[in-house]
């Protein structure tokens, strides 16, 4: 059997050429002696992920997360969680991570994720205290920003959903969310010139 790392490399080739089928022939070639390998498994999930499998990426990022207990396996696999509709496992795995002392990227991802769930559910309060443990530390962004907006208005204090918007849009112009969320409370504001205008 080749060397595990000259079948690590062919299958980066691989997956540099897209080449997303001849990567899993060659990862499952060597499972059995590589099954708790994390390059394998990180190639794994990877391909698992480009082919469209996502149950097997699940387990995958799991089986990762449980070996490595690495925050940033934790986040991968939360994330994967969300994007596959999975909030409440998604859900378990933040309120698992968030005690832990995160880097400043991994926290503002951590707390990005959070938010992003806590809004699903319609959860305003628990909105509140992931970006209020967020900002002893740090600044929110523009997704932060706009969540608070939503708080507010889940609370009737529209100006103050109206700032936190604002803010939100002159933090990052680009940010469609907001400028919908903004355009759409100046109209029930009763400003519809500038609700367009912001639509715009």
């Amino acid at each position: 059997m080749p060397h595990n790392t000259s079948v690590f490399g062919l299958v980066e080739q691989d997956l540099v050429n897209r080449n997303y089928s001849a990567a899993m022939k060659r990862l499952v070639s060597v499972s059995n002696t590589y099954s708790r390998d994390s390059r394998f498994l990180s190639l794994l999930s990877f391909t698992q992920k480009a082919l469209g499998d996502m149950a097997g990426q699940l387990k995958t990022l799991q089986v990762i997360a449980n070996l490595t207990q690495a925050h940033v396996a934790y986040l991968d696999y939360m994330a994967a969680l969300y994007n596959e509709g999975r909030l409440n496992e998604a859900l378990d795995i933040g309120l698992l991570l968030q005690d832990m002392d995160l880097n400043d990227i991994n926290a503002k991802y951590f707390a990005r994720m959070m938010v992003k769930i806590y809004l699903e559910f319609c959860d305003y309060e628990g909105v509140e205290e992931v970006l209020a443990r967020y900002e002893i530390k740090h600044q929110p962004d523009d997704l932060m920003l706009w969540a608070l907006g939503f708080v507010s208005l889940a609370y009737s204090d529209q100006n103050k959903a109206l700032e936190y918007f604002r803010r939100a849009v002159e933090m990052n112009p680009s940010n469609d969310q907001a400028w919908v969320s903004l355009a759409m409370l100046h109209e029930e504001m009763g400003d519809r010139e500038l609700a367009l205008a912001n639509l715009e």
